[in-house]
């Protein structure tokens, strides 16, 4: 951002922990322009990628022993509490059932049975560690499609950033 207004930010304890630029106006119109464009790129007929390879190398890098121990500790260290643990192993069992679902969704459009749309999903940045999980889950399977992500902060989530 190159304009707005400068607000401090705080922790889950309600301590000030840094500063956020709420955007204008302008830098609003900016991101609606840029899914504007993202759409119009990503709908070109024969256009469609497939990144299920790519993504799922991501996805096993993230939540492999040694980041999803990062994670679960910078989640402690951010809320001093919730069970992180538990937390990626869920994730990793739905990542596994929703990677299933991807796989048939993408078989069923080159068999001609539909058509997925491929307009810009759009992403608030999370809240917490589970809402974080699932939207890195739901981001991951996005892209593995071809669908455009625009992930976005809010005022009191600007300590999550990082993580994307």
């Amino acid at each position: 951002l190159d304009e707005g207004e400068v607000i401090d930010t705080v922790d889950a304890l309600g301590k000030v922990n840094g500063k956020q630029i709420v955007g204008s106006d302008k830098t609003f119109q900016a991101v609606l322009k840029l899914m504007e464009t993202l759409t119009a790129s990503a709908e070109k007929p024969g256009t469609a990628q497939d990144f299920r390879e790519a993504m799922g190398r991501v996805e096993q890098k993230l939540l492999s022993p040694e980041f999803a121990a990062q994670l679960v500790g910078n989640q402690a260290l951010d809320f001093m509490k919730q069970d992180g643990i538990t937390e990626i192993e869920e994730s990793v069992m739905a990542n596994a059932v929703e990677r299933k679902l991807n796989l048939s969704l993408r078989a069923d459009e080159e068999d001609g049975k539909l058509v997925i749309n491929r307009h810009p999903a759009l992403v608030a940045c999370v809240s917490n560690f589970t809402n974080f999980l699932d939207l890195f889950r739901k981001t991951v399977r996005n892209i593995e499609l071809g669908v455009p992500v625009v992930v976005l902060s809010r005022s009191n989530t600007s300590q999550h950033c990082f993580r994307w």
